[in-house]
C-alpha cells in the first residue's frame, strides 16, 4: 500500500477555497476579511507597524498613512477602505477633526471611523460622540484588541 500525500493548490482569485481541517464559520470569516480594506493612520511607525501585522495576520488588507491630509487619496477608486482607523493626535490635522470631517461628507459618512488614543478614557468617549466616529481602541493596544475592534464595527455596520 502507498503512502500518498495530499496537495493543496491555492489559487488567490479563488475566495472560496476552504482547507480541510477548518470550521466552515472560520472560512467564511477569513473569506469576508481578505475582501475588507483597513486604512490606519497613525504619526508612529511603531503603531502602524504593529496595526498593520495584527490585521494582516487577520486577512485584512491593510495601507498605511502618517498623517490625515492623506486619508483622502485613499478614499476613491479600489483603494477606498472599508474601515479607518486614526489617531487623535496627528501632525497638522487631528485625527477627530478629520473623522469628523468624513462623518460630515455625505461620499465618506458610511466608512466606519474608529480613533485610537492613549488620551484618558473620558476624553477619547468625548471625542469619538463629537467627532461622529464609531468607536475607539486604546493605546496600547494588542494584536486581538485591535482585530476584535474592526471585526465588531464592521460587523455591526453590515448589520445596519
Amino acid at each position: 500500500m502507498q503512502n500518498k500525500k495530499k496537495f493543496y493548490y491555492i489559487n488567490p482569485k479563488i475566495q472560496d477555497f476552504n482547507f480541510p481541517h477548518e470550521s466552515s464559520s472560520y472560512a467564511e470569516t477569513r473569506r469576508k476579511t481578505m475582501k475588507q480594506k483597513i486604512l490606519v493612520v497613525d504619526d508612529s511607525e511603531i503603531v502602524l507597524a504593529m496595526a498593520r501585522d495584527a490585521l494582516e495576520q487577520a486577512g485584512f488588507a491593510v495601507s498605511t498613512a502618517m498623517i490625515a491630509r492623506e486619508v483622502d487619496s485613499h478614499l476613491f477608486g479600489d483603494s477606498r477602505p472599508d474601515l479607518i482607523i486614526l489617531d487623535v493626535m496627528l501632525p497638522i490635522l487631528d485625527g477627530d477633526r478629520k473623522a469628523k470631517m468624513l462623518k460630515d461628507n455625505p461620499l465618506t459618512r458610511e466608512i466606519p471611523i474608529l480613533l485610537i488614543s492613549s488620551k484618558p478614557l473620558d476624553d477619547l468617549r468625548f471625542l469619538v460622540k463629537q467627532s461622529g466616529a464609531d468607536g475607539y481602541i486604546r493605546k496600547p493596544f494588542t494584536n486581538q484588541q485591535i482585530v476584535t475592534k474592526v471585526q465588531e464595527t464592521l460587523r455591526q455596520k453590515s448589520a445596519a
